[in-house]
């Protein structure tokens, strides 16, 4: 049987704003969790035991902005994962993979260009150029 975890309040009992500058949860495995607002943000940071910041999330005028550093990241559903942006970067420094179990659809409402510093390889049963 699962046990709940207690409930912390992170900003007991405010009477007035004033006090709303940081608190701080320190977890039994040694990470920390640190609110803090300033005058167009509010912040959440979580630390990792060695002081690392693993995650952070910025509430700010335009939106919410989140910033996740670590080892890995995995992105996991059930149904589906989507993306949308004005425009999307996806850099990797030693290798990047898409790789598809079904069809893969690349569409571009404007010019694509490919480019290679090495060789440009396709294979397929049937490749159509125009």
């Amino acid at each position: 049987m699962s046990k709940q975890a207690p409930i912390i309040k992170l900003n007991p009992e405010l009477g007035d704003n004033s006090n709303l500058n940081a608190k701080e949860i320190k977890l039994p495995s040694g990470r920390r969790i640190e609110t803090s607002s300033h005058q167009t943000e509010d912040l959440v940071e979580i630390s990792e035991p060695d002081g690392r910041i693993s995650i952070t999330i910025r509430l700010t005028e335009a939106g919410p902005v989140m910033t996740v550093e670590g080892a890995r990241l995995e992105l996991k559903s059930a149904e589906s994962i989507s993306m949308k942006a004005p425009k999307v970067k996806i850099e990797a420094e030693e290798e990047a993979v898409i790789d598809s179990r079904g069809k893969l659809k690349v569409n571009a409402g404007d010019e694509m260009a490919i480019h290679s510093e090495k060789d440009l390889v396709m294979t397929g049963d049937l490749i159509h150029l125009n």
